[in-house]
């Protein structure tokens, strides 16, 4: 072998090795970030990576893609529903329920299966009341 094959091979694991260990590193500092931005979740399950990845990292959940998509910051997906399970990523958060999977929702949260009633991401909105029953009429008595 040449020394300039050598040379190009060490280089290139170099690189690869570097890159490896830059990827594993992100996501620890991330899972840091959020404890440290939610603390209340310190030694829950969302400290763990399935809060934005799927069963195996890299794959990511909706609410990696979300976190991804607003530039690694967590406020802005806070009033969002990345999910799409009827509650905001916060409330889930907040209730200690995964804000990426749907199965996972902060219990009394509506089916979000069920049809929308507004175009409101709100999980706190209340329900419509619904409107009282007209009252029965009386049969008229003066015809016959």
């Amino acid at each position: 072998m040449r020394p300039q094959d050598i040379r190009r091979g060490i280089a290139v694991g170099t690189f690869v090795l570097l890159t490896i260990a830059v990827a594993v590193q992100a996501s620890p500092r991330y899972q840091r970030a959020f404890v440290a931005k939610y603390p209340k979740t310190t030694g829950t399950k969302l400290a763990q990576c399935q809060t934005c990845h799927l069963v195996q990292p890299p794959a990511v959940n909706p609410y990696g893609l979300a976190f991804k998509a607003a530039h690694f910051k967590f406020e802005p997906l806070e009033p969002k529903d990345s999910d799409k399970d009827g509650a905001t990523n916060l409330a889930e958060i907040t209730a200690l329920t995964f804000p990426g999977k749907p199965a996972d929702k902060p219990k009394g949260t509506a089916d979000s299966t069920a049809a929308p009633d507004s175009t409101s991401t709100d999980s706190t909105a209340k329900p419509k009341p619904e409107p009282e029953p007209e009252p029965e009429q009386k049969p008229d008595s003066t015809k016959s």
